[in-house]
């Protein structure tokens, strides 16, 4: 089965249309979806489908979320494979003086009408900057999207098409961890994400490979992954030994070595 990543739009802003992590894996499981995963708390979803036109996956979690939180939203899809190719597209990437921390992606739930196509060019964004590519427009946003006239109402009027927007390292992360999970969905073992709250991961994993717990034979079974990041906020814990006993989890997880060693550690993700 692809992996996809399901990008919602306007939840749990401004304290509007709340919607809890926990719950939305949930009803992304309740569609028979595999390895759901999310990352934040702004709407962004990875998960194993069968191979569907992304428009029909679409249309189902924008009915179920519906149904289950009481409103509608915009989702809009990518494959991995998508995904990883929109990272190395970013063609404001070739300037060497961008600031990445300005940089965004709005994502298109599709193509454009011909019509529309050349209806941003005549948008005042000054000093903003935009690339078009496909169903995505890369921004460049130096005083902050925030203050920036290519939101999403703007671009989604002009182009007749529903947009999401996410920052650079939000982009870049989930490319990562849809990449990861990718990577890891069809061994037998088990696999954790885990992010930290304000300290490196780096601290983390050190205070993990030299706390007590951790050299005890059980936990050994256990790796720590980083991803190839400079600035890494998430790591894949794997069980080497899939026929570890079945305390395994809250051995590892509830009240075990990471609350241990580290108070800036938490799990995000459930077990998968």
């Amino acid at each position: 089965m692809p992996v996809y990543i399901a990008m919602l739009r306007g939840i749990n802003v401004g304290g509007q249309k709340l919607v809890k992590m926990e719950k939305l894996r949930s009803s992304f499981v309740s569609l028979q979806f595999k390895q759901v995963i999310t990352y934040v708390q702004s709407g962004n979803v990875i998960f194993d489908a069968s191979k569907a036109p992304a428009t029909k996956l679409s249309e189902l979690i924008r009915e179920r979320i519906s149904g289950d939180f009481g409103f509608q939203i915009p989702v809009v899809l990518r494959t991995v494979v998508g995904m990883k190719k929109i990272v190395h597209d970013n063609p404001f990437l070739k300037d060497t003086k961008i600031d990445h921390s300005k940089l965004h992606v709005t994502f298109l739930s599709q193509l454009p009408a011909t019509a529309n196509n050349g209806r941003l060019d005549g948008l005042d964004s000054d000093p903003d900057q935009f690339r078009v590519r496909g169903q995505e427009i890369y921004l460049y946003c130096p005083n902050g999207y925030g203050r920036s006239k290519l939101s999403n109402n703007a671009i989604e009027k002009l182009l007749g098409v529903e947009a999401t927007t996410r920052n650079w390292k939000t982009v870049n992360t989930l490319a990562e961890m849809s990449s990861e999970l990718g990577r890891v969905r069809h061994k037998p073992e088990a696999h954790h994400f885990l992010r930290t709250r304000d300290r490196p991961l780096s601290a983390l994993i050190s205070n993990l490979r030299h706390a007590e717990n951790f050299r005890s034979e059980k936990l050994r079974r256990f790796t720590v992954d980083l991803p190839c990041h400079p600035s890494p906020d998430y790591a894949l814990i794997s069980q080497n030994h899939p026929k570890s006993p079945p305390d395994r989890k809250s051995s590892l997880l509830r009240g075990g070595v990471l609350a241990t060693a580290s108070r800036d550690a938490r799990v995000v993700e459930e077990e998968f």
